[in-house]
């Protein structure tokens, strides 16, 4: 239950974050540490000229031309080793996109991390350059008129010195204090080593005092001087620093809106499972009094292995004075709740329509009319029970068992030799439009005889080697190897065969097992 109603406030907080990132103005595409894309928006959709079901699950690299993906691939690992919130540069870059149909197309792209239920997911924001002009022609056609230029425009010479300067790079340098003025000059005369080897242009971002700058590096070799171009881009930046502490604040605020949540349930849970647990010891109290009522007469083992605390499987008992011990060993369809209330009411039932003087078939075919009256089975709202069981009588005066089954087989052990006896193949319950009527056979004991029940909680569950089902000869396997322990370590061994059986696998179904050994009252 608790992992359903988590599931559903995630999905809620999904569809909000998807809104989000729907009204971005930019296309935006978010992806794992893998590089595998999890979420797209319209906008990138319509840039890419994927659909959405393309671009999910697709590596950012298949969107990005052969060229760039070195320097895609070094900023992502740049992130991972320094764990900065920004991946390449300090903050944008310039690079090409890869449409669909293979078509180059030219983007600026904003790399940030953001952090959702604490795995790291890489947001991308993506303006496409497509309408902008060819960006060595404006540099070009601003090199000409450097005066006009609002920006800031200067030329670097390869021992450092500053061989022009526009007027807005000097009213730049009065603008700024000392400190910054050096810093500015330390950056220029950074970038001569590089620029002279590489011969390429760098383009960045960098800060200088409070306000953020766009700068283009332009090494003209032949010359030995480099050209830089920069322009004030603080609004732009701070425009995108408040859409990502947007994002943050309302991952942070769905992240806290899940966890008070899931508290709540999670209080309710430990409640609602404090209440099954004490319903488990009501359970348990009639397993023991049928347990003690059988072994007042016989040696007996008895596990129950169940599947949600309380359990489907169940044993009860009832002995008439000098005479016959009857016990049933029943298995509910299903498990839990709703299957451990089933065993109570059989429980009840039983008492009531147990008749000493009557065949075992007629005590089944009774108990199964009480189980479809009381649960309206014959009608359309009723309540499809299922139930299998095997009722057994024990009259060790005469050395016989009687025996009638529902879908649950007999085994009796008796030297190195195991019996199977087949039960009635329907369960105790309404199956089909025609209710076939029990039969019981009745078997001659022997002193020292072994009686083997199970549920089917044993057979069905999933595991080995191969992950498969134990099923019916492995199950018979297990009781011929239980049958050369100890009776008394017959249960215990069982209980370690089915742990190391299961291993990791999950338990599909209750598992029951009970075992009896026979002693005749005329050799007592």
């Amino acid at each position: 239950m608790l992992k359903k109603l988590r599931r559903g406030y995630i999905n809620i907080i999904t569809r909000k974050f998807e809104d989000f990132i729907e009204q971005d103005i930019s296309a935006v595409c978010i992806s794992n540490k893998e590089g595998k894309i999890i979420r797209v928006n319209s906008k990138f959709c319509e840039k890419f000229e994927y659909n959405k079901q393309e671009l999910l699950g697709l590596n950012v690299r298949e969107i990005i031309p052969f060229k760039f993906r070195k320097a895609h691939d070094e900023g992502m690992q740049r992130h991972k080793a320094t764990n900065q919130s920004k991946v390449i540069g300090k903050g944008e870059v310039e690079l090409e996109g890869l449409k669909k149909n293979g078509d180059h197309i030219p983007i600026k792209l904003r790399l940030s991390k953001i952090t959702i239920y604490g795995e790291d997911y890489f947001y991308a924001t993506i303006k496409d350059l497509s309408e902008v002009k060819d960006r060595d022609t404006i540099i070009e056609s601003i090199s000409r008129f450097p005066e006009e230029n609002p920006g800031i425009v200067l030329r670097v010479h390869k021992d450092g010195e500053i061989s022009y300067a526009n007027s807005s790079t000097k009213n730049f340098f009065k603008s700024i204090n000392q400190s910054d003025k050096k810093n500015v000059i330390k950056y220029l005369r950074g970038k001569i080593d590089f620029l002279c080897e590489s011969r390429m242009p760098v383009n960045e971002e960098i800060q200088i005092g409070n306000d953020n700058y766009y700068v283009s590096c332009i090494p003209v070799p032949d010359n030995f001087y480099f050209n830089v171009y920069a322009v004030k881009i603080t609004d732009y930046v701070q425009k995108v620093v408040r859409r990502e502490e947007e994002l943050k604040s309302l991952s942070s605020e769905l992240s806290n809106r899940v966890e008070h949540q899931v508290s709540k349930i999670r209080e309710k849970n430990k409640s609602l499972i404090e209440n099954i647990r004490f319903a488990k010891t009501i359970q348990d109290a009639f397993e023991l009094k049928a347990i003690r009522t059988i072994s007042s007469k016989f040696p007996i083992q008895y596990l129950n292995i169940a599947h949600s605390i309380v359990s489907g499987d169940f044993i009860w008992s009832s002995k008439i004075k000098g005479g016959k011990t009857f016990i049933l060993f029943g298995d509910c369809t299903g498990h839990g709740v709703s299957a451990s209330m089933v065993t109570v009411m059989v429980n009840s039932l039983l008492s009531q329509r147990l008749r000493p003087d009557k065949p075992l078939s007629y005590i089944m075919n009774a108990l199964r009319d009480d189980i479809i009256l009381l649960t309206a089975q014959e009608l359309k709202y009723g309540v499809n029970v299922g139930l299998d069981g095997a009722l057994i009588s024990i009259d060790n005066v005469n050395d016989k068992l009687e025996y009638c089954g529902a879908n649950i087989s007999l085994y009796i052990q008796r030297s190195d030799e195991l019996k199977e006896y087949s039960a009635n193949r329907f369960g105790i319950s309404i199956e089909g439009s025609i209710l076939e009527n029990f039969e019981s056979q009745t078997i001659a004991l022997q002193d020292g005889d072994i009686i083997y029940m199970a549920s089917d909680g044993i057979r069905d569950q999933f595991g080995g080697e191969n992950g498969k089902k134990l099923k019916k000869k492995g199950f018979e396997q297990l009781l011929i190897d239980a049958g050369r322990q100890p009776f008394d370590q017959r249960s215990n061994f069982i209980r370690g065969f089915m742990k190391t059986w299961q291993g990791n696998n999950f338990q599909v179904d209750d598992q029951s097992f009970v075992c009896i050994e026979y002693q005749s009252k005329k050799l007592s």
